[in-house]
């Protein structure tokens, strides 16, 4: 079987922030099996060592829902030289998404997200100018994987 070929970078690192329910997880688990990406899942491991985690020498996907009063951080991996993207959409048909998960964490989680997210948005549009990604519509379908990757790595003629 021939290696698998990527337009990503050998050194990439990517930050996959945004709404609850917006793929970053499903999105970050592609990019591991399809290029290979190592993916954290920072918010089961917390965000102590994200330098750390960024400064190996693999692709890495970090997927971290972070709290707004968090945006620092990101913007200090920015200047690191991670690509940060935001995974947005109809909040709604995100809301209807996490909910329909079996280990869905309690409702307030996600209003507390989502209220966080609603304060702080000037901020985080501004910090994430530009690679703001709408991945759900408001009918709850998804962007694909491969669509996604083709914003990230838009393949040039």
């Amino acid at each position: 079987m021939p290696p698998k070929m990527s337009r990503a970078p050998r050194s990439a690192k990517l930050l996959l922030a945004g709404i609850p329910a917006a793929g970053k997880s499903t999105y970050g688990d592609w990019l591991k099996e399809h290029h290979d990406f190592v993916h954290i899942d920072v918010d089961k491991i917390g965000s102590v060592n994200l330098l750390e985690a960024v400064r190996t020498g693999h692709r890495v996907a970090l997927d971290w829902g972070f709290p707004p009063s968090s945006l620092g951080a990101v913007v200090q991996l920015r200047n690191t030289g991670v690509l940060i993207w935001w995974f947005d959409g109809d909040h709604a048909a995100a809301e209807k998404s996490y909910f329909a998960r079996p280990s869905s964490p309690a409702r307030h989680y996600f209003e507390r997200q989502m209220a966080g997210i609603k304060a702080h948005w000037k901020a985080i549009e501004s910090v994430f100018a530009g690679r703001i990604i709408q991945t759900v519509d408001k009918h709850g379908h998804y962007l694909s994987c491969e669509q996604i990757f083709e914003i990230m790595f838009p393949t040039t003629p």
